[in-house]
């Protein structure tokens, strides 16, 4: 069993509670700098809705992006790992995340 805040999951053996118990560590350590970063791009998009220009838009969308390839911790929850696994999950959030920061040069680069 591995406790990660007030829930605990359990795990297939030695190695996927290590596993775990690091997640839940990056969890901790990272959560702020992912949430700062999603809050400065949200205001981001403030700025373009309230038409400062669509390259705000295309920053924030840059910056979201970036936020979660390097920081998927918080944004995949434990329900998700209970169904998908850690390892799928943090994989898929990272994908997207690379996916926006390519959508948003592109646009970019057409804008």
């Amino acid at each position: 069993m591995v406790k990660a805040h007030v829930s605990e999951f359990e795990t297939c053996g030695e190695g996927c509670k290590a596993m775990t118990k690091r997640y839940v560590a990056k969890d901790r350590r990272y959560k702020r700098i992912l949430f700062a970063a999603l809050f400065i791009a949200a205001a981001l998009v403030l700025a373009a809705a309230l038409g400062r220009g669509m390259v705000f838009a295309y920053c924030a969308q840059f910056l979201a992006g970036l936020a979660l390839a390097l920081f998927p911790y918080p944004i995949a929850n434990f329900a998700t790992f209970r169904t998908h696994g850690i390892r799928p999950t943090t994989a898929i959030t990272r994908t997207l995340g690379v996916l926006l920061v390519a959508w948003s040069i592109i646009l970019w680069q057409f804008a």
